[in-house]
């Protein structure tokens, strides 16, 4: 009994193990030797050396928006990103370092650009709206051409079969066979 026992808990991992090694394989075909990534080329290495290898500043600016929706949840997009560039560019900084001069035609083309930038992002949005309700319908029309043709092809199948039975036909077929 024991022996059984014993059996079991070395072959119970052995098991898990083979079973995450094929899903890993899987998951990491193309790094795997005879995979696309394998041996990259040159100009996919230089490419990406500049890529940082975690993901920490995004993970930061998620972690930032989200508890600037927690605090302010009605506002817009618009206000949330000017606030997350704000806290990561510190522009303030940046302008302590300039003239007066400097500083001034700077903030002017920031007031006379900002109604502009605004009506971008704007007209962005309703772009953006009207893709996604176009896409929409798309798929509801692509979905109803599908229903169609699913009836269809049952009604063929039926009428392959002898076609539409009345109650009546099917008692009696069923009475026959009795």
């Amino acid at each position: 009994m024991t022996h059984n026992w014993i059996f079991l808990t070395v072959i119970a991992p052995e098991l898990l193990s083979v079973q995450l090694l094929i899903i890993l394989e899987r998951q990491a075909a193309t790094q795997l030797p005879r995979g696309k990534y394998f041996s990259p080329f040159a100009n996919l290495l230089e490419t990406s050396s500049t890529v940082p290898t975690t993901n920490a500043i995004s993970e930061n600016d998620m972690a930032i928006l989200d508890n600037f929706l927690r605090i302010k949840p009605s506002s817009s997009t618009m206000s949330l990103e000017t606030i997350l560039i704000r806290t990561r560019n510190k522009p303030s900084v940046w302008l302590e370092t300039m003239s007066e001069n400097e500083k001034d035609n700077i903030l002017k083309q920031a007031m006379t650009f900002g109604h502009t930038y605004v009506t971008n992002f704007r007209e962005q949005q309703k772009n953006i709206q009207k893709q996604i309700e176009e896409r929409l319908a798309e798929k509801k029309l692509q979905f109803e051409e599908n229903r169609l043709n699913i009836k269809l092809s049952v009604s063929k199948e039926i009428t392959r079969y002898g076609g539409v039975w009345s109650v009546d036909e099917v008692d009696g077929s069923i009475s026959n066979h009795n």
